[in-house]
């Protein structure tokens, strides 16, 4: 396998170039998150678990669910839940059924802090919406195939993409959505579907 740091090697294999170029939108991304957390005195995971409650479904807005979303400790996101209650950006609902489960909803704060944290990530957007849609396709393609291969070696958590819902059945030549009733082109295909059933 090429080591993808070592520039002679790194100047002959496309793979590595990918590699690096990835890295670089890592890079940027992870700029943008850190300088919107100092601006508003949050950490990195505090500001993800607000835009995750905000536009998800309530069922997923749990410390456990949470904690596997973000790959980090139930300890972990239990100490962010607890701050970003205590900043007045989160509450508990108990969940009738069982006192020791609850869902976590917005306050008012919250609602407002989610809309103003739409756009962090701004620059990476404008980015990407300046690229020709053909050129755009390719890429959303490649960078599936990408996050495929890394969920099938446990490197990430299952995301809610197409590919891995119950509902989608797919081959070579034709994509179908059970869920929609409706062939998918490949542009239609999503990376976060909110009617996501996992296939088992």
């Amino acid at each position: 396998m090429v080591n993808v740091y070592d520039l002679d090697q790194q100047q002959s294999s496309l793979d590595a170039k990918i590699f690096i170029a990835l890295e670089n939108i890592f890079e940027a991304y992870k700029s943008l998150l850190w300088r919107t957390s100092e601006k508003l005195n949050l950490s990195p995971t505090q500001i993800r678990t607000v835009l995750f409650i905000k536009y998800h479904d309530i069922e997923m807005a749990t410390v456990g669910y949470l904690s596997k979303e973000f790959n980090v400790s139930k300890a972990t996101m239990s100490d962010t839940v607890k701050t970003l209650i205590k900043k007045d950006l989160l509450y508990k609902v108990t969940d009738k059924n069982d006192a020791r489960r609850f869902r976590l909803h917005l306050t008012k704060k919250g609602e407002q802090l989610s809309y103003d944290l739409n756009d962090y990530a701004a620059p990476l957007a404008r980015s990407v919406a300046k690229m020709d849609v053909t050129y755009k396709e390719v890429v959303f393609d490649g960078l599936m195939n990408v996050v495929e291969k890394l969920q099938k070696t446990e490197v990430t958590s299952k995301s809610r993409m197409c590919k891995n819902c119950a509902m989608f059945r797919y081959s070579d030549i034709r994509s179908f959505c059970m869920q929609y009733h409706k062939p998918m082109q490949k542009e239609e295909l999503r990376m976060d579907c909110p009617d996501f059933k996992l296939a088992t």
